[in-house]
């Protein structure tokens, strides 16, 4: 049979091509991982994509006891914003939102300087969410609409779209009826555009 570009890619480097079969299936890739779970938590470049995926696949007893093992690992300094920004969700389902919004702006930080666009659209949500469930709602608007803002300078309508819908719930949860209808529409609109 044909294979895939991710099965060619596993062949010659696997920790990449379980990364690319993600993409396309989480739970394939997820259960791949977990088979080799000490392969991963021990590379130094590739462990804090475990968490990542757990957290992806909804496995949140595989995602914090990953992050508990990988957090003395001394990671190369490029995956410290990845490892920051995993962090910050762990520390969101303990409810400590001091550490989850310190952990999300030192990854937004390293994602800025790096000019990761996705990354720094993503610790934008992220810290959004963390002022939002902190009931700090006008730096929660903030962070959505500097997301927004790159979402739409680079036109990734998929992102936009998920944002307003956020910015939305967050208006409502204001009692600002009229604009949350707007956003819920603008979000609509952009859902159906792609």
């Amino acid at each position: 049979g044909r294979q895939n570009a991710a099965e060619i890619i596993k062949k010659q480097n696997y920790f990449l091509g379980t990364l690319l079969m993600g993409h396309m299936n989480a739970r394939k890739s997820f259960e791949s991982m977990k088979k080799n779970i000490k392969k991963w938590l021990n590379s130094r470049q590739f462990a804090v994509f475990f968490p990542l995926m757990a957290y992806q696949c909804f496995e949140l007893d595989y995602f914090m006891k990953s992050i508990n093992k990988i957090k003395d690992k001394m990671l190369p300094h490029k995956v410290k914003s990845y490892y920051y920004y995993i962090c910050s969700y762990a520390y969101m389902q303990q409810a400590d939102m001091l550490s989850a919004s310190q952990g999300a702006s030192l990854s937004l930080k390293k994602f800025i300087k790096k000019k990761y666009m996705y990354e720094t659209i993503q610790s934008y949500i992220l810290l959004g969410e963390i002022y939002r469930l902190s009931c700090v709602k006008d730096i929660a608007n903030t962070m959505f609409e500097a997301a927004l803002n790159i979402a739409q300078k680079n036109n990734i309508s998929h992102i936009e779209a998920q944002i307003s819908a956020m910015i939305g719930i967050l208006k409502v949860s204001e009692s600002r009826n009229s604009e949350a209808r707007d956003k819920y529409n603008a979000a609509f609109k952009k859902a159906t555009t792609e």
